[in-house]
């Protein structure tokens, strides 16, 4: 296999973009009855910056559904080791905004690539969890996405995805079975919300625990366990009480040309 790249993506041109997106989106409309809920605070982000979208984690399907809805391409970090994907999956992976980023590589590097793309304007998607699978998942969230709302100011928007479980749950391809066509999914979109706090440890995790309550409501806890939800549950709630320091909603006045 040749030697592959840390960090390599593919930007779609105009025309290749608004084709996938059409495609995609008529199929998951007459497939499984796709819906889109509070879809226009797209219309407020600014046009100035990269913009983050964070959702829950329960399809490989996830990015896509989330990025069909977009103005433009969105840019999803899939960490992986890139030396065990076969050629075809890497290319196919990037072909549709997904970002393989090699395991093996230093973070610092994966930092940097990432701040670059939200300085350009970009879209990037990511999921908190970092898993599918219920026993790999971390439910709490791993705190990337806020470090970089943080570092870049870039807006973040909460997505939750509901019924990918049941349509592709963990296993799925690698199991040979076809995806049950007609069920319900429906991606529901948080008001986008900026980080106000200090680049501190302190401040990022509080920002992380907010925006993952966030998608928890937005997606109906689908896919947490109830013991796991409980705790959730009773964590969220004393964080929600200072959540003020950091998280403040974007003002429509931001957008700007």
């Amino acid at each position: 296999m040749p030697t592959m790249p840390v960090i390599e993506h593919r930007e779609l041109s105009s025309f290749e973009f608004i084709s996938i997106r059409t495609t995609l989106y008529l199929f998951f409309k007459s497939a499984y009855r796709l819906e889109y809920i509070n879809d226009q605070v797209i219309s407020s982000l600014p046009r100035n910056k990269g913009s983050i979208f964070i959702f829950n984690h329960e399809s490989g399907l996830d990015p896509f559904l989330v990025a069909i809805r977009l103005p433009k391409q969105l840019l999803t970090l899939m960490k992986t080791d890139v030396g065990k994907m076969s050629p075809i999956l890497y290319k196919i992976t990037k072909y549709f905004g997904v970002i393989p980023v090699d395991t093996q590589k230093s973070n610092k590097q994966v930092i940097e690539f990432v701040e670059g793309l939200l300085r350009s304007k970009k879209f990037l998607g990511l999921a908190p969890e970092a898993a599918i699978h219920p026993r790999k998942k971390n439910y709490m969230g791993k705190p990337g996405f806020a470090w970089f709302a943080a570092k870049t100011k870039s807006p973040v928007v909460p997505v939750g995805v509901i019924g990918t479980r049941t349509v592709t749950p963990s296993g799925t391809f690698a199991a040979g079975i076809a995806p049950p066509l007609g069920r319900k999914i429906r991606v529901v979109f948080g008001k986008p919300v900026v980080f106000n706090g200090e680049v501190k440890e302190r401040d990022v995790l509080l920002f992380r625990d907010c925006l993952m309550h966030e998608i928890r409501d937005l997606s109906n806890w689908e896919g947490v366990p109830k013991l796991m939800k409980e705790k959730l549950l009773a964590y969220y709630q004393k964080r929600e009480e200072i959540k003020e320091k950091v998280v403040m909603e974007l003002h429509p006045t931001d957008n700007k040309t």
